[in-house]
């Protein structure tokens, strides 16, 4: 279901009178749809103008505040329509937050990436930027729009991995019902109908839904989209197909004026279209959502937007089928065998494109692992230079050369470990390559296309299996490490292993940092984590240290004891 909280709006278009849909017929709404498509250039071109106004706004700006806002107006017009784009400017909010410690600001942002990154099905990195934003102190907005994103967010994880959290979305919607009295409230109204929407209230919701359509007071023109969303799940649950479909309509329409690429409303209609036959209507609606999932790839909906698709091609050649059985056997025999042979061709293909990322992931992997090795042989030469500086100095040659026998241990069988996982993933590569090219000469398509499939998989065992080398390796050598980093943060903020876990990425970070990498870049790469992800874990731990930024980081480099 849909779920939508706009902050700033760019673009506000007007809202249509609910008259112009009164006592039509489903293909009457659906050609309304169609007008509305065909304007899709305009709209897109619309607010292609607004977004370089404000671009053009940023460069001038003269001061934080404003800045800060621009930014967060060009996040509202790329929120529902480049995904990637929004967090950008996201991001340089972010960043402005932290060095001016606005806290407003900073939990502001967070909400909003929270959004994007539920949206698009990254569902993890919403929980977690949702966890920092609850550590700061929020403004009534801020609060409001914290709880939206919680529910949007547990609505997604129910609808992607079947889990329940009815009951803690109710406790959200109380709280925002606490914080918004006001019945004409558009907060307060979405609220109510997540709460109760499948109650014996949902009269009463419906009632106050309409009240606010007919006043249109307070109201853009997302936040119409989100209501008349809401109205027709009331109407769809009563069982009233006309009105859902009229309000599900004025969604949609809605949706495509504001380039809103997060379209649920399209699919459902889809699938209204395809369950009365109008295969037409159902491929129309469905190609919009596959086209905007290009800039807005709602990972969550993808798996759905595939089956319907799937669905309204089996039902049009069966319909062909039926239609030309008997006049035209021998034509309907050739399309038949030209669309197999175009499916295999499209498996195939979608077989070696697959087959061509996971060997480019692979060997990115090998060159971050070559690039450790180079960093490694670089602490290796530089600890051999100093064992020879150090046989020069009397009364500590015994201990000192102890010291380097250990170190050079650690680092020999780090390049050892390393060495070999190289030369297992050259073995999996050909072993891959051998297997691919025998399936392909006995033509066993869909044997590959579930070797292709299983690839992403495969990869992410891969990566899991590195981390518990490196972890068992790491700890083998160092094995107090854990308490000793812990020594140097804070009693209420030291680290905590889950059951099962030997390290976390926090960990391994500040591991890589004591092996000699201190580049959060190469650390990155290493760990397949993004940039800011090592930034914000560096950042957060020395917050919690009881010592300074420098200190910290020289004394992170003298943790854990060596095993002789």
């Amino acid at each position: 279901m849909r779920i939508l909280w706009i902050v700033a709006l760019v673009v506000c278009l007007p809202i249509k009178a609910q008259s112009d849909y009164s006592c039509l017929g489903k293909n009457d709404y659906y050609i309304k749809i169609d007008s509305a498509l065909s304007h899709k250039a305009d709209y897109k071109r619309s607010l292609e103008v607004n977004i370089q106004t404000l671009r053009d706004k940023l460069a001038k700006a003269k001061s934080n505040e404003e800045t800060y806002l621009i930014n967060k107006l060009l996040y509202d017009a790329y929120r529902t329509y480049v995904s990637d784009s929004a967090l950008a400017y996201l991001n340089r909010n972010y960043q402005l937050a932290k060095r001016y410690k606005n806290k407003d600001w900073l939990t502001e942002t967070l909400v909003n990436e929270a959004y994007v990154y539920a949206a698009t099905g990254w569902l993890d990195e919403a929980e977690r930027v949702l966890k920092e934003a609850a550590g700061y102190p929020m403004n009534k907005t801020t609060e409001v729009a914290y709880y939206i994103q919680r529910v949007y967010l547990l609505n997604h994880l129910d609808n992607y991995l079947s889990t329940d959290h009815k009951y803690e979305i109710a406790q959200l919607c109380d709280s925002i019902i606490v914080l918004n009295h006001d019945p004409l409230d558009n907060a307060y109204l979405w609220a109510r109908f997540w709460r109760d929407h499948d109650t014996k209230r949902a009269d009463e919701v419906e009632t106050l839904i309409k009240n606010k359509l007919s006043s249109g007071r307070g109201m853009d023109a997302q936040w119409y989209g989100n209501l008349t969303f809401a109205l027709s799940m009331l109407y769809h649950s009563k069982g009233d197909i006309a009105n859902f479909v009229k309000y599900i309509t004025l969604s949609a329409i809605n949706d495509i004026q504001m380039m809103n690429r997060d379209v649920p409303s399209l699919q459902l209609l889809a699938i209204e279209a395809f369950n009365d036959g109008d295969i037409h209507h159902a491929y129309s609606f469905l190609k919009y959502g596959f086209e905007s999932h290009a800039e807005f790839p709602e990972r969550v909906r993808a798996s759905t937007l595939l089956g319907y698709m799937q669905q309204i091609y089996d039902k049009t050649q069966e319909k062909y089928a039926v239609d030309r059985k008997f006049k035209q056997r021998t034509i309907v025999i050739l399309v038949i065998m030209s669309v197999i042979l175009l499916l295999a061709l499209i498996y195939i293909y979608i077989l070696l494109r697959k087959q061509v990322v996971s060997r480019r992931q692979l060997q990115e992997q090998n060159r971050a692992l070559d690039s450790n090795v180079e960093e490694l042989e670089k602490v290796y030469r530089q600890l051999e230079e100093a064992n020879e500086k150090l046989k020069l100095i009397n009364g500590q040659v015994t201990h000192a050369n102890a010291l380097l026998t250990e170190a050079n241990f650690v680092k020999e069988e780090y390049i050892g470990n390393l060495f070999t996982i190289c030369s297992g993933y050259i073995t999996k590569m050909d072993e891959l390559r051998k297997t691919t090219f025998r399936k392909l000469q006995v033509k066993q398509y869909n044997e590959l296309m579930n070797l292709a499939e299983n690839s992403n998989s495969f990869i992410h065992d891969e990566i899991q299996e590195l981390y518990k080398i490196f972890d068992v390796t790491f700890l083998k050598i160092y094995p107090d490490f854990l308490e000793d980093f812990n020594s140097l943060l804070r009693p209420e903020e030291r680290l905590v292993l889950k059951k099962g876990e030997l390290m976390n990425n926090d960990l391994r970070i500040y591991a890589l940092v004591r092996l000699g990498i201190n580049n959060s870049t190469k650390i990155a790469e290493f760990l397949h984590i993004s940039t800011q992800t090592v930034y914000n874990s560096r950042m957060k731990m020395r917050n919690k240290a009881i010592v300074s930024d420098e200190e910290f980081s020289n004394r992170v480099k003298l943790l854990g004891n060596l095993s002789a």
